[in-house]
């Protein structure tokens, strides 16, 4: 099962990543899940 090598974004890291690469709806982003592997995610709790 592939997901189990993802981690879902946070409400507000998800809402601010939708807005900045896609232009989508805000019910969109409301409905939305947004996955990322640990690489991904230990980099940006180190950037910031």
């Amino acid at each position: 099962m592939a997901i189990r090598f993802y981690h879902v974004v946070s409400e507000a890291g998800k809402e601010r990543w939708l807005k900045k690469y896609w232009n989508v709806s805000l019910r969109q982003i409301e409905t939305s899940v947004v996955l990322c592997d640990k690489k991904w995610s230990e980099k940006q709790t180190k950037v910031g």
